[in-house]
Parts: structure tokens; C-alpha cells; sequence
């Protein structure tokens, strides 16, 4: 009976970590909230105010991008490698990120923005504005790049999170590591799909029409998926890291790694 309640009993470590995974997404989701706020105002807005909101979309993106480097960061290292805690490890990510990961944001809500207002121009243009041809081209164009932009999303922030380099090779490094390792890649898309989209698609499939009740479905899902999201990418994408930290390694020389050997967490 005493070996129930030893705190390294299996059931206390699970528990423990999805209270972890539990925290790590509840502070995700409300540092993401307003941007997903200014998100759904830009798209349901009149013309008067859709450059305001746009705006405060493009401004409020920027605290997405150190929000995923965070969590990603504390989740391979707390939850799965047990180091220190799980939300100092959170805001130690954020907070080493912010600036590159900022930039990344806001840029990504920009051209997405502008991206998806394209496919809806083109989509709802009147008849004989543009010829079907025309039409399908564009579109076609408009979703590959969003496709490119997806596959760098689900590099680059954990790029960022593990590796230190300037902000043009973290953002070169991802996108060649999604071209080179795209089974990968492709993998990450349908994982992240699944915990980010998935809950919306399941409220659709239950009859939700209205705000409201997207809501009300929605977010016991999101409560703790942001969390599992990084926590299942991490077992695809720690393969892929592995290749990439162990050749930075051996290019050091012996006296440039005196940290790398005290801890060697991404290694294990």
C-alpha cells in the first residue's frame, strides 16, 4: 500500500504530467486568445473596420510564435526528459524566443491574413471578371504557398526553441529540414491539424452554427491539446533534431562544450 503513494508511482507521474500539459495549454491558450479574438473580428467585420482589426490580428500574432517555442521547449524537456519544471521551463523558452519568435508571428499572421483574403476574393469574384482558367490558377498558387507556409510552421518555432542561430537560418533551416524530411513533415501537418482544427471540425459535425456554441465545444479540447500537440510532434520531430544536434556537437571543439555536457537533455 506504501508503494501507492510514493510519488514516483506510475499513476502520481502520469497525473503530475498531465497536470503539466494541463497548465502549459491553459497559459498557451490565453496568450493566443487575442489574437484568435481580432482573428474572428477581421473576418466578420465591415469594410470600415477591417483594417483596425487586421491590424490588431497582425500585432497580436506576434505573441503566438514565443508562445509555441515555449511550450515545445518545456515539453520535451520537463514533461518528457523530467528537468526542472514545466512552466518555469515554459516562460525560460518564451522568453529566450520572444524576439525571433515575435517576428515570425507577426509575419505569419500578416501574410496569412492577406493569403486567405486572396482565395476569398478570388473564390467570390462575380462571373466574368476572370476566366475559370484564371481562377483556378490563383487559387491555385494562393494554396501552395499556404501549404509552404504550413509546412515551415511546424519547424520553425521548435527550431527556434532548440537551437541557437540568427533569425535567417533558424528560418532556412526549417524550411530545407520540412523539404528534406517531408514524410515528416507531412506527419506533423495531420498532428497539428488534428489538435488545433479538429475540435472546430467536431463542433461543426455536432450542429454548432453560432459562435457561441463553437465555444462551448471547442474548449475543453483546447484545455489541454495545445499541450499534446507538442507532446506527440516531439516523438516524430525528436528524431529529425537528433540528426541535426548531434553534427553540432561533433563540429565543436573540445573546449566549446562544457555545457553541452552538463546537460545533454535533447540527446536522451
Amino acid at each position: 500500500m506504501a508503494g501507492f503513494f510514493n510519488l514516483d508511482n506510475p499513476i502520481f507521474t502520469f497525473i503530475n504530467k498531465f497536470v503539466d500539459l494541463l497548465f502549459l495549454s491553459v497559459i498557451t491558450d490565453v496568450i493566443c486568445l487575442p489574437a484568435l479574438f481580432f482573428g474572428i473580428l477581421t473576418f466578420a467585420s465591415t469594410e470600415g473596420f477591417y483594417l483596425v482589426f487586421a491590424l490588431a490580428f497582425v500585432v497580436f500574432t506576434a505573441l503566438i510564435g514565443p508562445a509555441l517555442a515555449g511550450i515545445y521547449y518545456s515539453t520535451v524537456k520537463s514533461i518528457r526528459r523530467q528537468r526542472s519544471y514545466a512552466v518555469k521551463e515554459y516562460f525560460r523558452g518564451y522568453r529566450n524566443n520572444f524576439k525571433f519568435g515575435a517576428i515570425t508571428g507577426a509575419l505569419y499572421g500578416l501574410f496569412g491574413t492577406i493569403l486567405f483574403l486572396d482565395l476569398y476574393v478570388t473564390g467570390k469574384a462575380p462571373e466574368g471578371t476572370q476566366s475559370d482558367t484564371a481562377r483556378f490558377i490563383f487559387q491555385s498558387v494562393f494554396k501552395a504557398l499556404i501549404l509552404l507556409l504550413a509546412m515551415l510552421f511546424v519547424y520553425v518555432f521548435r527550431v527556434m526553441s532548440r537551437f541557437s542561430m540568427t533569425y535567417r537560418s533558424t528560418v532556412f533551416s526549417s524550411f530545407m529540414m520540412s523539404i528534406k524530411h517531408l514524410p515528416t513533415t507531412l506527419l506533423l501537418l495531420l498532428i497539428s491539424a488534428f489538435f488545433w482544427l479538429g475540435p472546430v471540425g467536431f463542433a461543426y459535425l455536432m450542429g454548432a452554427t453560432a459562435l457561441d456554441q463553437y465555444v462551448v465545444v471547442c474548449l475543453p479540447f483546447y484545455l489541454i491539446f495545445p499541450g499534446l500537440d507538442s507532446l506527440v510532434s516531439s516523438f516524430v520531430l525528436e528524431r529529425v533534431f537528433k540528426i541535426y544536434t548531434k553534427k553540432m556537437m561533433e563540429d565543436k571543439k573540445d573546449g566549446e562544450e562544457g555545457e553541452d555536457r552538463e546537460d545533454r537533455w535533447y540527446l536522451e
